[in-house]
């Protein structure tokens, strides 16, 4: 939230690092997002949109299987961009327990994905 760099900038990145790994013969593309929201438990509406309109343009270029991880553990805004069909596979950081990490301590949040 606090570093708000141009928004097409970044996207050129993700399409430029996406294409780069699709042409050396990666078999899917993981999409994280680590240091939005580092102090919250759900992604922002806005980082979430831009996520997904990132994850949306990525998958057209790459055209390989996405994954997403958004945040430092926010894995009901991972499991949206597949819903949304942006995505087909979620990395959880921490589905179970909890683990110490440079955004402090991570608590699983699996119960919030069974509800």
């Amino acid at each position: 939230p606090l570093y708000r760099p141009d928004f097409a900038a970044i996207q050129a990145r993700a399409e430029q690092e996406a294409l780069a790994f699709a042409s050396g013969g990666a078999d899917a593309l993981l999409l994280e997002n680590p240091f939005d929201g580092a102090d919250e438990d759900r992604l922002d509406p806005a980082a979430a949109m831009a996520l997904a309109l990132v994850a949306r343009r990525v998958a057209q270029v790459a055209q390989l299987p996405l994954g997403v991880s958004v945040g430092p553990n926010d894995p009901l805004s991972a499991l949206a961009l597949c819903a949304l069909g942006l995505a087909q596979f979620v990395r959880v950081p921490v589905l179970l327990g909890a683990r110490i990490s440079d955004h402090g301590v991570l608590e699983s949040r699996y119960h919030a994905l069974l509800a």
